[in-house]
């Protein structure tokens, strides 16, 4: 199983207002999406990661019965965690002023890291 990073937008403005959502998916070796309550690492905890102008403004996995926070202590972070639920996680993201490369990194306990590289402009 796999991590699937798929952001919601191809231009990300660096006006320190834009937000890009970048949805998360855990998927089999065919790249299908994996729901199966049966599996943990459908559940698996994620640890969410921004390298460059932006930060992490919130998190989310569609589980209402969740008491993770949904941001961190400081509202804007670099790094939060939030666990899938059942396969599926979203991460929103705010750009900075600064137009440029943004690294977002998503690993999970049990899944591989999986990158993403967006670029402001």
């Amino acid at each position: 199983m796999a991590l699937k990073l798929v952001p919601d937008m191809e231009t990300w403005h660096a006006d320190g207002k834009d937000l890009m959502h970048v949805r998360i998916y855990a998927v089999d070796k065919k790249g299908r999406r994996v729901l199966n309550v049966k599996d943990a690492k459908a559940f698996d905890k994620l640890t969410f990661q921004v390298k460059g102008d932006a930060n992490i403004v919130a998190v989310d996995n569609g589980n209402i019965a969740s008491d993770e926070l949904h941001i961190g202590k400081t509202q804007l972070e670099k790094s939060i965690q939030r666990h899938l639920f059942q396969g599926s996680a979203l991460v929103i993201l705010r750009a900075g002023d600064k137009p440029g490369k943004i690294e977002l990194s998503v690993a999970g306990e049990k899944m591989k890291a999986k990158k993403l590289v967006l670029n402001t402009k």
